[in-house]
């Protein structure tokens, strides 16, 4: 939901961040009641670097404190396991047996938690301004980008991937509820025995049980 958002201007980074957060803060202020984030992290390996990163961990706490979202951060301290400086952790270990520290992350964390955290801003629910709509070729190949590991494993796991994604493409203003057919079309090919002319249907879709099919096949998976 608020995965990195790469770029130095903060803005930018701050605008995209609001519109990935606001269907939790429309949760959290239609029903009253508080969220708790757990849990994100910055990756050492993220593209743009130390400024972009520096950039997406301050706009994203900053915009937690105004929405009065909780949090926890992934992760304080990691074992060689996990690649260093390359992975999430605050303090991980080198392969010498030693560890780092990762002044980045513990810079952009300091300023709410620790000894001396800032006051919190004045309340400010997340309310973005919606996204312009994104023409239907565009829509297509951000699917084909979010599913492009699926797509080797045939057009069952690839249909199965793209309805994964809905949620993420209507964030980004595709009609994906108008246009799923010609973006699954797209991203995975006509279905094996698919009559030519049921290929363009968007009519004969249950699109609310197909996504709600996936999580419940990808529930099952993780168990």
């Amino acid at each position: 939901m608020f995965d990195f958002v790469g770029g130095t201007n903060g803005s930018v980074t701050r605008t995209a961040l609001m519109r990935k957060l606001s269907m939790i803060s429309n949760f959290s202020t239609s029903l009253r009641v508080p969220v708790w984030l757990d849990q994100f992290g910055v990756r050492g390996d993220d593209a743009g670097g130390a400024a972009a990163q520096a950039t997406y961990l301050h706009e994203l706490l900053q915009l937690f404190a105004e929405a009065r979202f909780h949090w926890s951060y992934w992760i304080w301290r990691r074992p060689m396991a996990w690649p260093c400086p390359d992975g999430f952790a605050v303090e991980c270990q080198l392969t010498n047996g030693t560890y780092a520290l990762q002044q980045l992350k513990l810079d952009g964390l300091a300023k709410w938690i620790g000894p001396s955290p800032e006051p919190l801003p004045p309340y400010k629910p997340i309310v973005p301004c919606p996204p312009a709509p994104e023409p239907v070729a565009q829509c297509e190949e951000h699917a084909k980008a979010m599913c492009n590991a699926s797509i080797p494993r045939g057009y069952a796991a690839c249909h199965k991937c793209v309805f994964a994604h809905r949620d993420d493409l209507l964030e980004e203003g595709c009609d994906f509820d108008g246009q799923h057919s010609s973006i699954v079309r797209f991203v995975c090919g006509p279905a094996a025995g698919a009559a030519e002319s049921n290929v363009g249907s968007d009519e004969c879709v249950d699109i609310e049980r197909e996504v709600e099919v996936t999580r419940r096949q990808e529930m099952a998976a993780e168990r």
